[in-house]
């Protein structure tokens, strides 16, 4: 039963964790370590204006994202009754 909250509470948390910015600039000293976040952050700066560069780049991070939230849809949707 407490089961839809818990994991609500984790997506919200994982969410906070992933979008945090300041925590992953300043515990990582390298490039190679820093986060996707970062990552486009850096591209924003070089890239300026390039808007179909920045679109790509937005695509690219957010693809994973979006299939592994939209995979579980599918299966869960199948074993649910039919409504009549």
């Amino acid at each position: 039963m407490s089961l839809p909250g818990l994991v609500s509470y984790g997506i919200f948390t994982f969410l906070g964790a992933y979008n945090a910015l300041l925590w992953p600039l300043i515990v990582t000293q390298s490039p190679e370590m820093r986060t996707v976040q970062l990552g486009l952050l850096a591209f924003v700066s070089e890239a300026g204006s390039d808007y179909g560069a920045l679109m790509a780049a937005s695509a690219f991070v957010i693809a994973p994202w979006s299939w592994a939230t939209s995979w579980p849809s599918g299966s869960s949707s199948r074993g649910s009754p039919a409504r009549g």
